[in-house]
């Protein structure tokens, strides 16, 4: 993992900490246990891949830590708040704020163009300025979409 920002000091709580995650499916009468007690904990400025076999949780992972989903038993804190017991509603606010989620199947509104749909989050938080434009074009641009910002996204590949 390579940290792109400051050192972070001990004070500072972790980005993302995640301890003892479990989680359980039932299919057909029989339980499969999905996680069981998953362990992470990322800091500010670094970033991960989460790869492994298909069925091997990384979405219900992924899922629970976003909180889409809850799980059985283990604690999840975004910036040192846990995030368990939260209402729906301080839930969605917190996940507009601290998470960007792909998904493996996504979605792209097909009426708006690249930085328009890059920009969704942000207008769903009613925050788009020129600095919050201006780093969804850095984003795109980062990826090798520059020559493609207005472009419609059924012509990007």
């Amino acid at each position: 993992m390579n940290s792109t920002t400051a050192p972070v000091t001990s004070a500072d709580p972790a980005l993302l900490r995640v301890r003892d995650l479990r989680k359980t499916f039932v299919d057909s009468g029989a339980p499969i246990e999905v996680l069981k007690g998953a362990c992470l904990e990322l800091q500010h400025g670094e970033h991960i891949a989460i790869t492994g076999q298909s069925g091997s949780g990384k979405s219900t992972f992924l899922n629970l830590i976003c909180a889409l989903e809850t799980c059985d038993s283990g604690i999840v804190e975004w910036d040192g708040e846990p995030i368990r017991n939260r209402d729906h509603k301080r839930l969605a606010t917190m996940r507009g704020q601290f998470f960007g989620f792909i998904f493996q199947t996504f979605y792209l509104i097909p009426e708006l163009n690249a930085v328009e749909n890059v920009l969704i989050a942000a207008r769903l938080l009613r925050r788009v300025d020129r600095a919050c434009r201006s780093r969804a074009q850095h984003l795109l641009e980062v990826v090798g979409l520059k020559d493609r910002l207005k472009h419609p996204v059924q012509k990007l590949s």
